[in-house]
């Protein structure tokens, strides 16, 4: 009942309070750290519409399922200020999204503003690389497509087919750690997970590398999603506010609690110099794409 009234309290507040700026922020819940965090919304919400209004800023957060339905929504009703979306979905409309969008900004990970993949696979197979993922079992993010392009990349330069034509089978899971655990149970042959959360669980149980190898990595390169504001005179101040916030970000209540629940440790601005290698390395992808005849999606 206490906690009900101070947070009816907090609202009231934040509504009768006047506000210099108002912003929405939309989110896409799946194929972000947000996936993993479906039961803390409400809180996640109220803590950055806390942090804003320190600010005299008010923001509302909206969340997303669908990759197209939030894009539609940031380019077309023009309703949203800011969105986070995957990469993937970014350099598959990096044209359009260029000419509207800016201010690119993404989170870091342990203090590391990149992420490597690696594929790590079951010690008794004996394996050397790509080549050796014929018929074998392999399992992924559920909702993460970067391990399953740098998979497919390689695949088709090594066996010169797409991956999901060599693998016998594909399992996913929500979580790296299980992905991780399944491999090394024997539940599946291969796994690619973060260089991350090798190194934790290895820290946990030096053991598993017992059983489990790593096979391949990735370069370190990649980060777990990207967000930007509109191209629009009337957001600067806005993303000026956001930005000083994020330098800020651990000195502001609760934000301890709600950074160890979605595991980052820091918002970094991206430039977009610093894109040109990833630009690269889909462009590759979707050239190799093209060579493969009778193309599958995913």
């Amino acid at each position: 009942m206490k906690k009900l009234l101070i947070i009816c309290s907090l609202l009231l507040y934040l509504n009768a309070k006047e506000f210099k700026h108002e912003s929405t922020f939309g989110f896409l819940s799946n194929g972000t750290l947000l996936q993993n965090f479906n039961e803390g919304r409400i809180a996640f919400s109220m803590w950055i519409e806390e942090v804003a209004s320190l600010y005299d800023s008010k923001l509302e957060v909206k969340y997303f399922s669908d990759k197209d339905e939030i894009y539609d929504e940031f380019k077309n009703k023009k309703s949203l200020d800011m969105i986070v979306i995957p990469v993937t979905y970014y350099f598959e409309h990096k044209n359009e999204i260029d000419l509207i969008a800016d201010n690119f900004w993404s989170v870091s990970i342990n203090d590391k503003k990149y992420t490597r993949y690696i594929l790590i696979g079951r010690k008794n197979l004996k394996a050397k690389g790509f080549k050796d993922l014929q018929n074998r079992t392999i399992i992924f993010d559920d909702e993460n497509d970067i391990p399953k392009i740098w998979l497919d990349k390689k695949s088709i330069i090594y066996n010169k087919k797409r991956y999901m034509d060599v693998v016998k089978e594909e399992f996913h899971e929500k979580k790296e750690p299980t992905i991780l655990l399944r491999v090394f149970f024997g539940k599946s042959d291969f796994g690619i997970i973060s260089e991350n959360t090798w190194t934790t669980m290895l820290e946990l149980n030096p053991a598993i590398q017992n059983n489990i190898e790593i096979i391949e990595a990735s370069k370190k390169e990649h980060f777990p999603f990207i967000g930007f504001f509109r191209k629009d005179n009337n957001n600067k101040e806005k993303v000026e506010i956001f930005f000083k916030i994020s330098k800020n970000l651990r000195n502001f209540p609760r934000s301890e609690q709600i950074m160890n629940l979605l595991k980052f440790d820091s918002v970094f601005e991206i430039e977009k110099d610093s894109l040109k290698n990833l630009e690269k390395f889909y462009n590759e992808y979707y050239e190799l794409k093209k060579s493969i005849k009778d193309v599958n999606t995913f």
